[in-house]
């Protein structure tokens, strides 16, 4: 967003909708999209992601469960492939470390 006033429209369209509070914050160069960072946590990148190959920022045994809690894939390298897998969310874990991963 530019600088200045700007106008956010919620349209309630079902009830029962509880909405307590709405944070907006400046956005910085994360390492979620970008390779060069040093941390010790794991990071995804791209993500969410239109061709399904994410990059993590350290290898290891890694699995990639979908919503039903079922293995997908499974590997240890930095690149998880989920191309030929349906568009959707998918759960990677890698050691104690979960992230959320999305294919669109």
């Amino acid at each position: 967003l530019v600088a200045g006033e700007h106008i956010l429209r919620i349209n309630v369209v079902a009830r029962g909708f509880n909405l307590d509070k709405l944070v907006i914050k400046k956005s910085v160069n994360s390492a979620v999209n970008n390779p060069n960072f040093s941390s010790d946590e794991l990071k995804v990148y791209a993500n969410p992601n239109t061709k399904g190959v994410f990059q993590l920022s350290k290898s290891g045994n890694w699995k990639v469960y979908n919503l039903a809690g079922e293995t997908v894939l499974t590997g240890n390298e930095n690149t998880v492939n989920l191309s030929n897998y349906p568009q959707g969310m998918y759960i990677l874990k890698l050691g104690i470390e979960t992230k959320k991963l999305i294919a669109q």
